[in-house]
């Protein structure tokens, strides 16, 4: 059984019966990896992620 995609789906005509729907990201954008991620600081501007990799190599 084949499922369809819905037809408001980004579809590729070279793979059938797979699409894609996109939509806007929530959070803000860190400022080291360009993410955007919710958990993204309004003080460092940076994930939890690259918080850890600049406070580690901080000097």
């Amino acid at each position: 059984m084949f499922l369809k995609s819905p037809k408001e789906s980004y579809q590729l005509e070279d793979v059938p019966h797979v699409g894609a729907i996109v939509h806007h990201a929530t959070g803000e954008k860190c400022s080291r990896c360009w993410k955007v991620l919710e958990e993204v600081s309004t003080e460092s501007q940076l994930c939890g992620r690259c918080a850890k990799v600049v406070e580690h190599y901080e000097i």
